[in-house]
């Protein structure tokens, strides 16, 4: 049950974070670029983990659900960070000279 909490982190959860994460260079300094939408991004992953706590919880303990939940959280930044890390090795490639 852990490993499919921790898969739906990375594959589901991660994604709308991944997509509203963009990096820019500018003066050959990396930034990352303000999205408007990434306060909305983390209240719908509040609020669907809300839900689904509620749900879960009359399943299962209160430890193992929040040790799910974890396991959750922990798939999804890993999943976030390692994309951005991607980003931002393929922006900082030297551009190759003739």
């Amino acid at each position: 049950m852990g490993a499919i909490a921790f898969l739906i982190g990375w594959f589901v959860f991660s994604y709308p974070l991944i997509r509203g994460t963009k990096f820019e260079k500018k003066n050959d300094q990396v930034f990352i670029q303000r999205s408007r939408s990434f306060v909305f991004i983390l209240l719908g992953l509040l609020t669907v983990r809300l839900l689904l706590h509620g749900y879960i919880e009359e399943f299962i303990s209160i430890p193992q659900t929040g040790a799910l939940f974890f396991l959750l959280a922990y798939g999804m930044i890993t999943h976030w960070r390692l994309s951005m890390y991607r980003q931002y090795k393929q922006i900082t490639r030297p551009e190759p000279t003739m």
